[in-house]
Order: structure tokens, then C-alpha cells, then sequence
């Protein structure tokens, strides 16, 4: 454990390690993470909470067992690609990490359970989210968000969602409380409404129809 040391570079001792599986390394000063960290093969818990980081290697994604990553508090503004790669990702934490933006990558971690990136100032999830086919927990309170993506619908396995404090409108808040039963009940009435001989809401009826279908 080398959590609240007031480290500010990645010790090449632990580097050498390479049969730890979890390693703490949150309360310090990191600014980046070396490409050799790629070396710790077996790592399976990284906690790098609280520290300074921006970026994240590309050799990252080499760390195949990992399945617990915590990188909340930190100074990002992208979600990075590479953590995006690293498929074997059950739990992943980005709150507090000034993320404006998510990537369409970010639907590869077919493998997440839980994704956690309250307090950041991103104002959409991506459509390719769906591709998180096992995600079961999603938080993303405090952010900008006012939509979920149709595709939001084929997470089958979705039991907790927590978007307060976000200016959702398309569900709104009550829908989105009532969990994914009536987000799908939504999105259904959504694709069948019409207004005028137009679809209500502006939406691309498409793309919903592929959504509902899907289920």
C-alpha cells in the first residue's frame, strides 16, 4: 500500500513486481503512469484515486486481468481510449475527474459491471454504450446529461441508475426513478407517438425502433 506518501512518480521498484494483483496508490501526486506499467501482468485492483493524472498510456490495455480500476479525483478531461481497451474491466470509477466528453469507445468494455462518473461535465452518454452488455450499475449524477441514447434500452441487465442532478428531460427524472421497465415502456411510446403525422419529440424513429426491437 503505498496510498497518502505524497509520491509524484510511479516507483520502478513496484514495476518489478510482477506478480502483484492489487496495488494502492491513491492520496499522492502522479502526474502520468509509465508505458511500463504494462509489465505488472497480473494486477488485477489499481487504485489510483486522488492523484493528478491526465492521461493513461496506450500499453495499458496489456493489463488483461485487470478488473477493478479506480481513477476518481483526478485531473482528465477525456474518458481515455486506452482504459477502453482494457476489456477485462469489471468496476471502473471516473468521478470527479473533469471529463467533458465520452468516447464511442467507451461501448468495448463489454465486461463492466459498474461505471461511476458522477461530478464531471460531459452532457451525453454515447450510443455505443449498449455495447456494455453486462453493465448493471450506472452513476452519472451531477454532470449535463438531458438525454438518454435510444440505445440506452438494450442494456438488459441495468438494476441501478443514479443520473440526479443532471437536466434530464427525454426520460425525465420519474421515468428514469421507475428503472429500466419504464425507461423501455418510454421509449416505446416514443416510437409509436405521432403528432401532425410527425414522430413526437424529434426523435430519430430509427434508430428507437432498432433499440425496442432488439429487446
Amino acid at each position: 500500500n503505498l496510498s497518502d506518501n505524497n509520491l509524484s512518480v510511479f516507483p520502478e521498484e513496484v514495476l518489478k513486481l510482477k506478480n502483484i494483483r492489487e496495488l494502492q496508490y491513491s492520496k499522492n501526486s502522479l502526474k502520468c503512469l509509465p508505458e511500463e506499467i504494462a509489465a505488472l501482468s497480473e494486477l488485477q485492483v489499481l487504485n489510483l484515486k486522488e492523484n493528478c493524472i491526465r492521461e493513461i498510456p496506450e500499453s495499458f490495455s496489456k493489463l488483461t486481468k485487470l478488473l477493478i480500476l479506480d481513477l476518481s479525483n483526478n485531473e482528465f478531461r477525456e474518458f481515455p481510449i486506452s482504459v477502453c481497451d482494457t476489456v477485462s474491466l469489471h468496476y471502473v470509477d471516473f468521478s470527479d475527474c473533469h471529463i467533458s466528453h465520452l468516447p464511442n469507445e467507451l461501448g468495448k468494455l463489454r465486461n463492466v459491471e459498474s461505471l461511476i462518473l458522477d461530478r464531471n461535465t460531459f452532457d451525453k452518454l454515447p450510443s455505443s454504450i449498449y455495447g456494455m452488455a453486462n453493465l448493471s450499475e450506472i452513476r452519472f449524477a451531477d454532470n449535463g446529461v438531458t438525454a438518454l441514447p435510444n440505445e440506452f434500452v438494450r442494456l438488459s441487465k441495468i438494476s441501478f441508475i443514479d443520473c440526479t442532478n443532471n437536466p434530464m428531460d427525454d426520460p425525465n427524472p420519474a421515468v428514469i426513478r421507475g428503472g429500466m421497465s419504464s425507461i423501455r415502456e418510454y421509449f416505446q411510446r416514443k416510437l409509436f407517438s405521432v403528432q401532425d403525422g410527425r414522430p413526437a419529440f424529434h426523435m430519430d424513429v430509427n434508430a428507437i425502433r432498432a433499440a425496442v426491437g432488439s429487446l
